[in-house]
């Protein structure tokens, strides 16, 4: 089975993250996540993550450097989570979540993670993210 290609945006401000939980209906339902979605064919990992935080955030997002990438398994397939640093204009809303919430870099740990997300939970607690790149 091929891996599904995805990507995720790590989204700060003022010292905390943007994190987004995913519907209780959905897979995974009721996790949290870093919001993005697949890459679509002939789509690079910035034009997907572009659309996807419009359609999922409404905002528009200038996409920054690439933090990591990260193989998961699933029982419904195996997904490569490519993660990157992301700016936004504007407020979010929650058009495709059940909740948003932007958390402090240390409360990170305290929440229920998408298992493909972890890792990079994990190393942004670690560093610090937020300072200007």
């Amino acid at each position: 089975m091929k891996p599904l290609r995805v990507v995720a945006a790590v989204i700060f401000r003022n010292g905390r993250v943007l994190a987004a939980q995913r519907r209780d209906d959905r897979q995974e339902g009721g996790l949290w996540e870093f919001p993005g979605g697949k890459v679509e064919q002939a789509e690079t990992d910035a034009d997907a993550l572009t659309r996807e935080i419009l359609e999922e955030l409404g905002v528009h997002a200038t996409i920054r450097e690439c933090i990591g990438t990260n193989r998961f398994r699933y029982d419904h397939g195996i997904i490569d989570l490519v993660a990157y640093r992301v700016d936004i204009t504007g407020t979010p809303n929650q058009h495709d979540h059940q909740r948003l919430a932007w958390l402090d870099q240390s409360e990170l740990g305290n929440t229920r993670w998408a298992p493909a997300d972890i890792p990079f939970v994990e190393q942004i607690m670690r560093e610090n993210w937020d300072a200007p790149r």
